[in-house]
């Protein structure tokens, strides 16, 4: 049986077609995310699907149901909350089903890859599981006792809303001081950014220069370089990071933290942090011990988990 995995982003709608065991099939299509609301974003998912079985030698009718990964709160059917697309009690199952005549499943970003990795990837053979993805925000997933935690009407696992810093840097959400804001590779470009304005002759800038410009990778060249203020930089954004994860470690106790997102692929982001939060969480080392590994799937943990939904 084949099932669709749609992962919905403020940037991008990616679509993969996924088996029951969890494997993507054949090539996966991406499309611009629409922002003109939630109809003509469903219209764009409806007519990728098409596309994405057609491409791969299929129709519609070989595929069984439909799984949403959405980056907002999403409470049965609905997508109660979805700042970045504004959608506010939006039926976008039942919108879907109407254009596709398939079942619909919806659930939140997050929870996806958290699902994709705790059955498939990094997280297999674990029955507490956190899943932090690290990008344009801070998603979080929870496996709990082998559980996936959706709290009150599946507004909970919003760990990168959690407060780390009082009257801090404004969130979208509308606090201020989220960890998202400290946590997201958004904040480290800031930081790059910042250093560059504000040491034009440095190494960070003069690699910025030499490139056209600064991206993610800017600040790893520096390092490569051995350059001191890259090194700092890093090492305030990793304890930012750990910030959250040990106020989590604390609450949850998993067993294993997958990391998630583009910078997860940098080992001097994931080992750093295992030692960063089985140092100063709760227990002066006396409670068991947490892993930290970087994820599986990388960017298509959206589409398996998303199919995960119609699957369990």
């Amino acid at each position: 049986m084949y099932y669709l995995g749609v992962d919905i982003g403020g940037m991008s709608i990616k679509c993969g077609i996924v088996d029951e065991n969890g494997v993507i099939i054949g090539e996966k299509r991406t499309i611009v995310t629409p922002t003109t609301g939630g109809d003509d974003c469903v219209k764009g998912i409806a007519d990728l699907c098409r596309d994405t079985v057609k491409a791969n030698g299929l129709t519609m009718d070989d595929v069984t149901a439909i799984g949403l990964g959405v980056p907002g709160t999403v409470d049965g059917e609905v997508a109660t909350f979805v700042s970045n697309l504004g959608w506010e009690d939006y039926p976008v199952c039942q919108k879907l089903k109407e254009l596709v005549a398939k079942p619909v499943y919806a659930g939140n970003d997050a929870n996806c890859a958290a699902l994709a990795e705790w059955k498939f990837g990094a997280g297999k053979g674990y029955d507490n599981v956190v899943m932090v993805t690290l990008g344009t925000g801070v998603g979080t997933g929870f496996i709990v006792e082998g559980k996936l935690l959706l709290g009150n009407k599946g507004s909970g696992s919003e760990g990168g809303h959690m407060i780390i810093k009082a009257g801090g840097k404004k969130c979208n959400c509308g606090l201020c001081g989220c960890w998202e804001r400290y946590a997201a590779t958004t904040a480290l470009l800031e930081a790059v950014e910042a250093e560059i304005a504000n040491c034009p002759q440095g190494a960070i800038a003069q690699i910025a220069k030499d490139n056209g410009g600064f991206d993610g990778k800017t600040l790893f060249y520096a390092l490569d370089k051995g350059d001191k203020r890259a090194q700092e930089i890093l090492q305030n954004y990793l304890e930012d990071i750990s910030l959250g994860l040990i106020n989590i470690s604390n609450i949850f106790r998993p067993q294993i933290m997958v990391i998630g997102g583009g910078i997860s692929k940098q080992e001097r982001v994931v080992k750093p942090l295992e030692h960063l939060i089985n140092d100063c969480a709760y227990g002066n080392g006396r409670n068991p011990y947490i892993i930290v590994r970087p994820a599986t799937f990388g960017n298509d943990a959206g589409i398996i988990g998303a199919s995960l939904l119609a699957l369990i």
